[in-house]
Order: structure tokens, then C-alpha cells, then sequence
């Protein structure tokens, strides 16, 4: 006899377990990821690499449960297939620069990076369209670890996305019409 799928107050409590331990987990990979990124492109300074501060992100509690219950998605276990309640989005000037941030995503040793999406696959499926354009890195904690005083799990997921500048203005711009409903242009 299979369990049903947990429910919002379910859902919600774990979330409010479980929330710090993401928010942790966005710091250290954000933390790790910069030092390893300064490291390669030094003597350029980071701050003059990155386009905009690489600050961990957390989603927003109501956003989380409109994702998981509210938004038509036919998830069978919305907590574990939700990889985005906590991402790190790096700005950079050029695509090389997105390829140089990718190499360092995959030497790392404290997570198991999958590539969720890359840009230039879409390009060239379509490369006559001009659309959202995005590397995502779904990065999972290879190890239980304890950052900050904050215990995180084995497993645990952190979105990544890389993207040029001119990605980032064109995502900025059309972001909210596409996942928020509620939203129009």
C-alpha cells in the first residue's frame, strides 16, 4: 500500500526543517565556486569577471508551494523533484567566460554536477531563434557536511546558471511573463 503524496502542510513543514540546510548549501557552493573561479582567471580580479554578485538564493516559501501544488506540474514527489529552492546565478561578459565557470563546476569535488540545460544545444536546434538562453547545473552535495554551523545532507540540490549578460538582460525581461501566470508583459 503506497503512501500518498505528501501534502502542503507536509510539505510545508519539512521546508521549514529542512530550509536553512539549502540556504547553507547555496553559500558554500557560491563560496567554493568563486575561490575557484578567482584562482583561474587571476590576475583579473573576480569582481571584474563576474558581471553581478554571485548571492545565494532561496526561494520564497509561497513561490515554493505555488511550484509544487498550484502550477499544473504533474510532480510525483514535488519536495525531491523541486532542484531550485535554493540557486546561484553567475553574469559574465562573453560565452568563453560561461565555458570557464563550467569547467570549474566540474572539477568540483563536493558535489555531483548534472547539466540540466545548455544554451548551445538549443542554438542549434533552433538557431534562427533568439529565446531564453541559460547553462543549468543542477549541483547535489556528494557528502553530508556541516557549513556555518548548519548540518546539510548528502544529496541535496543547488540550481546553477551561467549565463553572458546579454542572456541575463533578455532572461530578466521575459522571466515573469513565462513562470508567473499572474504576470504580463
Amino acid at each position: 500500500n503506497r503512501r500518498a503524496v505528501m501534502t502542503e502542510e507536509e510539505f510545508l513543514e519539512r521546508w521549514q526543517r529542512e530550509e536553512g540546510a539549502y540556504a547553507a548549501w547555496g553559500r558554500y557552493v557560491a563560496q567554493e565556486l568563486r575561490a575557484a573561479i578567482a584562482a583561474r582567471v587571476a590576475p583579473t580580479k573576480l569582481e571584474m569577471f563576474l558581471k553581478l554578485p554571485v548571492q545565494p538564493r532561496v526561494k520564497e516559501t509561497e513561490s515554493l508551494l505555488q511550484k509544487a501544488f498550484h502550477r499544473k506540474k504533474a510532480y510525483a514527489d514535488p519536495y525531491e523533484q523541486i532542484e531550485d529552492k535554493v540557486g546561484l546565478r553567475f553574469v559574465v561578459l562573453v560565452e568563453d567566460d560561461v565555458r570557464t565557470i563550467e569547467q570549474e563546476i566540474e572539477k568540483g569535488t563536493a558535489w555531483v554536477a548534472q547539466k540540466a540545460r545548455d544554451f548551445a544545444d538549443e542554438r542549434e536546434d533552433r538557431p534562427y531563434e533568439f529565446d531564453y538562453q541559460s547553462l543549468h547545473y543542477i549541483l547535489r552535495s556528494r557528502d553530508e557536511l556541516t557549513f556555518e554551523g548548519e548540518r546539510i545532507l548528502a544529496n541535496l540540490p543547488c540550481e546553477l546558471q551561467v549565463r553572458t549578460l546579454l542572456q541575463h538582460a533578455y532572461s530578466e525581461l521575459t522571466h515573469d511573463t513565462i513562470y508567473k501566470p499572474s504576470v504580463t508583459a
